[in-house]
């Protein structure tokens, strides 16, 4: 199932059809759930994968009878939330809402890692994937990708792109390298403090989720540039994809549960 070029509210209606996959998955054990159910968010509050995991919450709360705790653990590209939940007691009750970043990237974007993706994990199921868009301040001195890139060949080394995991990180170090300009990074806690700094101009722009853009793209606080999904976005039909500008430049991140 691929989801990077659905809107928002269908990305979350998918999501659901894989939670009842999920539900299926883990109610063999009988008598589950007998007490509430905590769900860790490796990320901050009002992004993809929190806002992902408090729909997946409700539903299961309404299955189940259960209270399902939603806990936003940000930091370290995940890794923090990540940890929390690999030291939890592996009773059924504490579910991880993996990532690209906490199961795929990290383990090659930091030389050690106080956790084992693969060994210290049960993966129960795929919730769905998303795109991202490259996003800047509605009074930014490039407003399309080329602009962008003319602008930071004319000034090398004054531009930076904000990232706090690999969703974000990776569309800019692939755009980077494949429009061969000189650009720095800055990295995060959280997505929030990425849309305050993009919004006061202290960096020059970012790759975000989907969920995450529309609110901030449809006020006007935010400019949109590109997508990084095979098709443009349904919501934004007049923005390209980054593929237009870049052959095959495509990535999409994609949200689980373990």
């Amino acid at each position: 199932m691929t989801l990077t070029a659905l809107a928002p509210r269908a990305f979350l209606r998918h999501a659901l059809a894989a939670a009842s996959l999920l539900l299926a998955a883990t109610t063999h054990a009988a008598g589950w759930p007998e007490k509430p159910i905590t769900l860790i968010v490796p990320s901050a509050a009002g992004g993809a994968a929190d806002l992902t995991a408090r729909t997946f919450a409700q539903f299961l709360g309404k299955q189940t009878g259960q209270t399902v705790i939603v806990e936003d653990r940000p930091g370290a590209g995940g890794i923090v939330g990540t940890n929390a939940a690999r030291n939890a007691a592996a009773d059924g009750y504490t579910f991880l809402l993996s990532t690209n970043s906490t199961h795929a990237a990290n383990q090659f974007l930091y030389k050690r890692l106080p956790y084992d993706a693969q060994k210290d994990f049960a993966q129960v199921g795929m919730l769905g994937t998303f795109g991202t868009v490259g996003i800047v301040a509605p009074d930014s001195p490039y407003r399309t990708v080329p602009e962008l890139v003319e602008y930071a060949r004319k000034h090398p080394g004054e531009v930076f792109f904000g990232y706090y995991s690999s969703s974000s990180q990776v569309p800019s170090e692939l755009f980077k390298q494949r429009a061969g300009i000189n650009i720095g990074a800055a990295g995060y806690k959280n997505i929030t403090q990425i849309i305050t700094d993009l919004r006061g101009k202290q960096i020059g722009f970012a790759f975000v989720d989907y969920l995450t853009a529309m609110g901030q793209i449809d006020g006007k606080g935010l400019t949109p540039l590109a997508v990084t999904a095979a098709q443009r976005h349904p919501a934004w039909p007049d923005v390209p994809t980054m593929s237009t500008y870049y052959p095959d430049f495509v990535v999409a991140g994609w949200l689980g549960s373990s």
